[in-house]
């Protein structure tokens, strides 16, 4: 969790004309939460659920983004490959819900 949210935040920072101005902050918001929740997983162990929910819409955020820059065919494999992020977006949101209750 800790390195994902680090890689977030670098790719945020990177591409600075890529997102528009308040959507890059909430970008660096969110990666600056999931960097704290990661620490707080490995200290109290009590917060994993919020985590991976974390993790799960960041999968789907590139998932999307990826769709967004790469179109391809719905009939071909690649198109499969990009609905693997949505996909495991959603389980990992699954899981820390599941985790939660």
């Amino acid at each position: 969790m800790i390195a994902f949210g680090i890689i977030i935040l670098r790719y945020a920072i990177a591409k600075k004309r890529y997102f528009k101005p308040i959507v890059k902050y909430i970008v660096i918001v969110y990666s600056i939460i999931a960097i704290t929740l990661g620490v707080l997983t490995l200290l109290c162990q009590t917060y994993e659920g919020y985590g991976t929910i974390c993790l799960g819409i960041a999968c789907c955020m590139f998932a999307y983004q990826d769709m967004k820059e790469h179109p391809v065919s719905k009939r071909t494999t690649a198109y499969l490959s990009q609905l693997g992020g949505y996909f495991a977006g959603i389980c990992f949101i699954l899981y820390g819900i599941g985790l939660l209750k």
